[in-house]
């Protein structure tokens, strides 16, 4: 965790005390269940959708690249600027993009990488 992460607790005080351990267990299994829901959903449902679309004769495509190229200028600049006058905006940007980094790196192990292995596998 960051600082940035640190700066506030996510445990205030409770009424009569801190939450126990036991407390904020739950909570925590709570709040992540609640966090991956929507996404399941969403995957999910664009899953379904999709074949649907395709037999109505939707063709779905992906950005052109230059779309994403002045994208990615444009933000890299905003976000740029803030980070230089911001020394929090500096530290969260500097921690997304180490984990962005990351992520790239794993990314080929992750769904697509074992959606493409298991579609070798099947033939």
């Amino acid at each position: 965790m960051n600082s940035a992460m640190q700066a506030r607790s996510p445990w205030p005080a409770a009424p009569g005390g801190a939450l126990d351990n036991e407390v904020r267990a739950i909570v925590t299994t709570a709040a992540a269940a609640t966090a991956e829901e929507p996404l399941a959903e969403f995957n999910f449902h664009n899953i379904e959708a999709y074949p649907k679309l395709a037999e109505r004769g939707v063709e779905v495509l992906r950005f052109p690249h230059a779309v994403i190229e002045g994208l990615c200028q444009e933000t890299t600049e905003v976000v740029a600027d803030l980070a230089a006058h911001d020394a929090l905006a500096r530290e969260i940007h500097d921690s997304h993009m180490g984990f962005l980094a990351r992520a790239r790196a794993y990314a080929p192990h992750a769904e697509l990488g074992f959606l493409e292995l298991r579609q070798g596998a099947e033939g």
